[in-house]
């Protein structure tokens, strides 16, 4: 992910995808998990939480449609 603000690893973040198999936003709970040293733009990798199997689900559905291999 690449942000124009400075996150820390460890703090939570929470992110709204438009998924275009969906009616609503996919809204998801994140850990930050590491982070660029400098920037801006910094790069960060997210961990998502996966308390909802039907949100993994419209989140795997997302990435198979943005064509991700």
């Amino acid at each position: 992910m690449v942000l124009e603000e400075r996150v820390a690893p460890g703090e939570w973040l929470t992110l709204s995808f438009t998924a275009p198999t969906l009616w609503d936003p996919l809204v998801l709970r994140a850990r930050v998990a590491w982070v660029t040293p400098s920037g801006p733009p910094w790069q960060a990798g997210l961990a998502f939480e996966h308390k909802m199997a039907d949100a993994v689900f419209a989140l795997y559905e997302l990435i198979v449609t943005l064509g991700y291999e």
